[in-house]
């Protein structure tokens, strides 16, 4: 009885710390970022059902409740030793996703917005982010960018010259052909142009009708 209560608590506390699978430890199956050149971004919009997408340098990855699809994401960066570490992730659709390393938290995506943007100071040379949930399976996109060396950012604002507004679903636009409505063309009450514009005809010289009788009649 002893043992199964055990057995019990430890996977309770697994399942809120939401690890899955231990990112740290030898043997872990771990994936190496790749980063892509900023110059080399593909800059058009790419469903998250495309693996093999890079939008904005952004690699896609899928959370596991249930852990039957698969361990937490365990994405490994090296050459960060004293650089800032940026992490951007969004998930699709909007969800609430979390990430650490080995040294700390690093925070959750806003649930209402599905992002998440982290600018933090690498701790070690050689660092391995996990991401996990509480909730459901999120699938998401995330980005890794090491930041310059000390010697070329002695000020420490790297992190602020960064754009916190490039995530792969702002690369959604509305088609080429596609036409905003104008004044001309759109009535305030709706209805075609030429209606809209018979019927204030109507409309004055109903106006124009009633003064007129209301003159006659004072005089």
């Amino acid at each position: 009885m002893e043992h199964i209560l055990l057995i019990t608590f430890l996977s309770a506390v697994l399942y809120v710390t939401g690890t899955n699978c231990d990112c740290y430890s030898d043997g872990a199956n771990i994936t190496n970022f790749v980063a892509i050149d900023p110059d080399k971004y593909d800059r058009t919009y790419s469903s998250i059902s495309n693996s093999n997408a890079r939008p904005y340098g952004f690699q896609k990855a899928i959370w596991y409740l249930d852990n039957t699809g698969g361990a937490n994401p365990c994405i490994k960066v090296t050459g960060a030793s004293k650089r800032r570490v940026e992490i951007m992730v969004e998930t699709i659709p909007q969800a609430e996703l979390c990430v650490k390393n080995q040294n700390r938290e690093l925070g959750c995506s806003d649930s209402g917005t599905g992002r998440l943007y982290s600018c933090k100071r690498a701790t070690s040379d050689s660092l391995t982010f996990e991401f996990y949930g509480d909730e459901h399976d999120v699938q998401f996109w995330y980005r890794i960018v090491l930041g310059v060396t000390p010697d070329r950012d002695p000020e420490d604002h790297w992190c602020d010259g960064r754009s916190h507004d490039e995530y792969p679903q702002d690369l959604l636009q509305l088609p080429l052909d596609y036409t905003f409505p104008s004044d001309k063309s759109t009535p305030p009450f709706g209805g075609a142009p030429q209606a809209w514009s018979k019927g204030i005809h109507f409309l004055l010289l109903g106006i124009l009708l009633a003064v007129g009788l209301i003159f006659k009649r004072i005089y």
